[in-house]
């Protein structure tokens, strides 16, 4: 019995020697680098999309300068509202310093 066990065994192992090796089809690890490489991009967020953006020469000058000239725009702007501010100021000043005279007496008995 135990003699039958061995070489019930050892036919078992003797089959597998005569299997091959198992080899993958060409250029496997380059399709399962394509693959990761795809779905890493399908993942990438706004904010990593925009830093790559924003490393090409190109895109990153156009925003310095549009972000100088909307500075340009606004600083232009209120300087040209003050000027306006200036000619009103005047009036309104004298406005502001305009004196009522009310008295007490004339607010507690409004009959008189």
């Amino acid at each position: 019995m135990m003699n039958h066990k061995k070489d019930k065994t050892e036919e078992i192992l003797n089959s597998l020697q005569q299997t091959k090796r198992a080899e993958p089809k060409p250029f496997l690890y380059t399709r399962v680098q394509a693959a990761i490489a795809a779905k890493n991009k399908e993942e990438q967020s706004i904010f990593s999309k925009l830093a790559l953006l924003l490393q090409r020469p190109v895109f990153a000058f156009s925003l310095i300068l549009l972000v100088l000239l909307v500075n340009a725009f606004c600083f232009f702007q209120s300087n040209l509202s003050s000027k306006y501010d200036t000619a009103i100021q005047p009036s309104t000043k004298v406005q502001e310093f305009a004196i009522n005279v009310n008295s007490l007496y004339d607010l507690d008995n409004p009959d008189q």
